[in-house]
């Protein structure tokens, strides 16, 4: 991944059948922009401080690695694939590890304390976890760690063409096609959801249940957990789509796309199509039709109790909540992001090219949409609330400077800024920036004396704050070389 690609996203995605994605601003804040971003204006004069922090060395980051590297969930680790001999080896926080002819899908636990890669020798391909291969196969898909990290999956291909998948090293059933690849963990851990094919007929295995035969799955509702166990997928009989729930088959449509659960896994959603009008599956109540549903926005708030989706109808689309049509229409609408408590909803709005972010009350009898200043771009997957659900932000840029907005008021621009977030306490705001070539954090509004090339941080991220301690961290480039940076916040 080119440093470019992580600096800046601010293009509003639209489109009815296709699962739109938003993450944060994320990835890699980069101290030399190669002239692809810059400013006129300068930051203005802004309070430096030397906060006292800590750089534990990850070892060497040469260049050409970057491409390839991956950071692991706590942002405490680095990998990357460097070539050495003729072959290619995992390097983790600065060890080289063994040498293999080819090295693919870099994948962290989600606990962060296993690596697991696809690597390959000759014609035969294998996941290495830690050091250790597995055991070899024509071809392996990439590792799937459970939720607790003590499992680990993935699919492998047998040299009769056959498909298997391998759960901690032990594979099972055959058949001969595994559906997209696709393995959902349930959330506790206890049991690994996918769909295959066997001969023209298809299967959905969970555990060890099995639901089918199907004529085909679909792949825009996928298979989705709940938190309290259930499973729900979508198939297709004759030209009809069906919803179903642990193997009940819900109301058939023409077509049917993503599903989401309310975080307590009591409640469903879904959106489906009949004709040319799209709507919304509410607890098995159909929700009003529209021309057309932005995939990706169907979400529950944390409670459960309010709904929200983004809608379109004629050529503007609108943010639906609870069912509530509001008069505020726009070109498009981008990310969208319930506060911690349920009782606001964030969305960005664009209209004739230039972008704002509407705040939704949800404690009234009414949801009331009020909109902020129009800016030139609101970053794609920037917004942010406290985790007191008080306060709000979002990156924005006017002109060609960038600057991060916290409480409806704008702070110092300046080349880049990236990584927004909240302590634990909701008192203070943290970003990084970049400013003449140089990248460093800001706590509120005072600088830190510590400059770097760049700063990295795992994809959809922010600054990780470690509330015990008081102190943030991140992944520093410096002369290539890596650093873990822990920086004290008071």
């Amino acid at each position: 991944m080119s440093c470019s690609s992580f600096l800046w996203r601010e293009n509003l995605r639209q489109a009815p059948l296709r699962m739109l994605r938003f993450s944060l601003v994320g990835g890699i804040i980069c101290g030399v922009v190669a002239g692809l971003v810059g400013s006129s204006e300068q930051a203005s004069a802004q309070i430096r401080v030397n906060r006292k922090h800590t750089k534990t060395s990850l070892g060497p980051f040469p260049k050409e690695v970057r491409e390839s590297a991956v950071i692991s969930p706590d942002g405490r680790h680095l990998a990357y694939i460097q070539k050495a001999d003729g072959k290619m080896q995992v390097v983790l926080d600065g060890k080289a590890l063994p040498l293999f002819e080819r090295i693919a899908a870099l994948t962290f636990s989600p606990d962060s304390q296993q690596l697991a890669y696809v690597a390959g020798q000759g014609a035969e391909w294998f996941v290495v976890l830690g050091d250790r291969p597995q055991n070899r196969y024509s071809r392996v898909g990439e590792p799937a760690f459970s939720p607790d990290s003590k499992q680990l999956a993935y699919v492998a291909l047998l040299s009769e063409q056959k498909r298997t998948i391998v759960v901690n090293g032990q594979p099972g059933k055959t058949w001969d096609e595994i559906f997209e690849g696709l393995l959902a963990w349930s959330p506790d851990s206890s049991r690994l959801a996918y769909g295959a094919r066997q001969s023209d007929q298809w299967f959905v295995v969970a555990g060890q249940q099995q639901y089918g035969p199907y004529s085909y799955l679909g792949s825009a509702t996928g298979l989705v957990w709940s938190a309290d166990g259930r499973l729900v997928f979508s198939v297709l009989e004759g030209k009809q789509w069906t919803l179903m729930v642990d193997g009940q088959a819900q109301k058939t449509y023409d077509n049917l796309a993503e599903a989401v659960f309310s975080p307590d896994g009591k409640r469903l959603a879904y959106m489906a199509q009949s004709g040319q009008k799209w709507r919304v599956v509410l607890d098995g109540q159909e929700q009003p039709a529209f021309d057309a549903l932005g995939e990706g926005t169907l979400m529950f708030s944390s409670d459960g109790k309010h709904l929200a989706y983004a809608a379109r109808s004629g050529d503007k689309w609108f943010v639906v909540v609870d069912g509530q049509v509001p008069k505020n229409t726009y070109d498009s609408i981008g990310q969208m992001l319930f506060n911690p408590q349920g009782d606001r909803l964030a969305y960005v709005a664009q209209t004739e090219g230039r972008e704002r972010v509407v705040m939704v009350n949800l404690t009234g009898s009414q949801p009331e949409h009020k909109e902020d200043r129009l800016w030139d771009a609101v970053g794609d997957g920037s917004l942010v609330f406290s985790p007191n659900g008080r306060r709000f932000g979002y990156i924005a840029r006017s002109g060609r400077a960038r600057f991060v907005v916290v409480d409806g008021r704008r702070k110092p621009r300046y080349d880049m800024v990236g990584y927004l977030t909240f302590t634990p306490d909701s008192r203070l705001f943290l970003y990084a920036a970049t400013d003449a070539g140089r990248t460093f954090t800001i706590v509120d509004e005072a600088e830190a004396e510590a400059r770097y090339n760049e700063i990295w941080l795992p994809p959809g991220k922010p600054l990780l704050v470690d509330p015990k301690k008081r102190q943030f961290h991140f992944i520093a480039v410096e002369k290539d070389t890596a650093f873990l940076v822990e920086e004290q916040i008071d």
